[in-house]
């Protein structure tokens, strides 16, 4: 069972319910509102003014309200809970799963599901790993600075192209004026996974012209353990009563995991009807997590040969065995800046440049390289893995009324140049 507590940090407020423990502002639960139920939507559709009701695709719309009713300190889990068809995973034990964990649509691979950012394609994490497929890294992304996601529960491979097979998943960050904030505890009932949570947000009005919207958020989740002591490792404790065996020797469960998010979202009114906007994110995170346990009697699987070090025995350093502590440090950004606007009533046009850059850097420590003998040391650097991405973008819609017709028709055209480097 998992508990929460969630409260604005400008209201005191003292609001107990049943697990899960929310904390409300006063005003009681809000009525639903026809402004919402019609909010216009933009994904799936060229088409202004559509609404989830009369478009063409099956699109889910989450409010910000949803997102804050889930305990979670990722974007992923808070989805996972209100989101049909959405799916992700935990991989405890699972090398660069156990932190990155893409998100799919109708149990497609992660490349078949296309994340956007207000509207513009977002970067793939550098973990190449899931189905032999790259994701987007929605952790990366504060989930406080979100105004909405819509989700296309549909193929649209012929307007996003094939990575959006299995649908599109669209999150539009929030743009209003206002400072807001935020702390959410939560544990579960077993005592552990302790959960800490705080979100800033403001934003400003530009001279009546547009508005910068800025928001921090910040993450701290222990870990957790639903394992059980291995066969082997009783038979071992049993077999050698005078050492002190770990019970469990591994965790299995969440990591143990901190993470520093930002974004900026802003837009400004030019001459005419154009628009200058940009908008980017930032995230900075650190996790550790167990692998399995390695037995003190299954020592071969550390030593090339048995003659290599002959006056060496591993289990001097790691009498009990031992459980290697795998580490993740990343860092990823994405930002965008573009200009849109209309040429008249019929065509409106949009050019952009993004750029998205994702790194991985991997650490391995409580462990040991039997071929060094003696002189391993117990912690390791593992590697690094960077995924980045450029892309130019000018758009083009262009619409006219057909008496035969009871829309507008659209026309839809123009240009990208994608460059995509990896390490």
């Amino acid at each position: 069972m998992y508990s929460s507590l969630r409260k604005p940090l400008a209201i005191a407020v003292a609001s107990v319910f049943s697990l899960p423990l929310y904390a409300q502002t006063a005003g009681g639960t809000a009525e639903p509102s026809s402004a919402l139920l019609e909010e216009v939507i933009v994904t799936g559709t060229r088409v202004e003014n559509r609404t989830s009701f009369d478009a063409m695709a099956p699109v889910d719309v989450v409010s910000e309200e949803a997102l804050n009713s889930v305990a979670s300190s990722e974007l992923v889990d808070k989805l996972t809970h209100i989101t049909p068809s959405f799916n992700v995973q935990r991989l405890p034990l699972n090398d660069g799963l156990i932190y990155v964990r893409p998100a799919t649509l109708r149990g497609l691979s992660p490349d078949h599901t296309l994340v956007l950012v207000n509207g513009k394609r977002r970067h793939r994490s550098a973990l190449l790993g899931f189905r032999g497929a790259q994701g987007a890294d929605l952790a990366q992304i504060p989930s406080f600075a979100i105004k909405r996601i819509e989700v296309l529960r549909d193929g649209a491979s012929a307007q996003y192209g094939s990575d959006a097979i299995a649908g599109v998943i669209n999150l539009i960050l929030d743009d209003t004026e206002g400072f807001s904030s935020y702390i959410q505890g939560s544990q579960y009932s077993e005592g552990d996974g302790d959960e800490l949570q705080v979100g800033l947000r403001a934003g400003l009005n530009l001279a009546d012209k547009g508005t910068l919207t800025g928001t921090l958020e910040y993450t701290d989740a222990d870990p957790t353990s639903r394992s059980r002591q291995r066969p082997d490792a009783i038979v071992f404790q049993q077999e050698n009563p005078g050492l002190q065996v770990p019970d469990p020797v591994q965790n299995w469960g969440q990591p143990e995991r901190r993470a520093l998010r930002v974004a900026l979202n802003g837009d400004y009114a030019l001459s005419g009807s154009a628009e200058l906007y940009a908008f980017g994110t930032y995230g900075d995170g650190e996790g550790t997590s167990d692998f399995n346990w390695r037995n003190p009697e299954s020592t071969s699987a550390y030593r090339p040969s048995p003659t290599a070090f002959p006056d060496f025995d591993l289990n001097d350093i790691f009498p009990a065995g031992f459980s290697p502590r795998f580490s993740q440090e990343d860092q990823d950004l994405s930002t965008v800046a573009g200009v849109r606007g209309d040429a008249g009533s019929q065509l409106t046009w949009d050019g952009s440049v993004s750029y998205g850059r994702n790194t991985i850097d991997y650490y391995i420590g409580n462990t040991i390289n039997g071929s060094l003998g003696p002189a391993s040391p117990t912690s390791f650097y593992a590697g690094s893995l960077i995924q980045s991405e450029t892309n130019l973008n000018l758009d083009f819609v262009y619409s006219w009324e057909l008496g035969a017709l009871s829309g507008p028709a659209n026309l839809a055209f123009g240009a990208e140049r994608r460059r995509e480097a990896y390490e």
